[in-house]
């Protein structure tokens, strides 16, 4: 299933039935891996969060699944006595939109807490600081605050 959904950002199609329609290297993959009727089914039960959303968070759909993946980053990584703490930007591209015949580069800050090794260990988006400062120890600030965060999951 999230192999199908990784593959059809990579090869885009008007409708999402067509990856089992057309004939082709990818959609063959596709077909092979799962049939239409299955994914339609287990896609239309796939949800990270439900209604209940924040509008001051901007991640708030996404929210149950960074919090997921923070949880279980440090179950695989090794514990040393240093790591690193920085901002990141994800880098990603919008095929949808095109600027000059090229797709539109879309980027997200994330702070991101990591191994010596460069293993991700820990990381939140960047958004609103006014956001991100809620329920939160004034004293510190932002950046204290985060470091914070990612010492607690240590």
């Amino acid at each position: 299933m999230f192999g199908v959904l990784l593959l059809s950002g990579i090869m885009r199609h008007l409708r999402r039935e067509t990856y089992w329609e057309i004939s082709g290297a990818g959609q063959n993959q596709i077909r092979d891996a799962i049939g239409r009727n299955r994914f339609q089914l287990i896609f239309s039960y796939l949800h990270f969060s439900d209604n209940h959303l924040d509008p001051k968070d901007k991640f708030t759909k996404l929210r149950p699944l960074i919090k997921q993946m923070n949880k279980n980053f440090p179950l695989y990584a090794f514990l040393q006595e240093n790591y690193c703490f920085d901002k990141t930007m994800c880098e990603c591209f919008d095929s949808d939109q095109f600027l000059n015949g090229k797709p539109v580069k879309i980027s997200y800050k994330t702070w991101c807490g990591t191994t010596t090794h460069a293993y991700q260990v820990w990381f939140e988006p960047i958004q609103d600081e006014s956001t991100m400062m809620a329920d939160k120890d004034l004293d510190l600030a932002l950046v204290g605050n985060l470091v914070i965060n990612f010492a607690d999951v240590l």
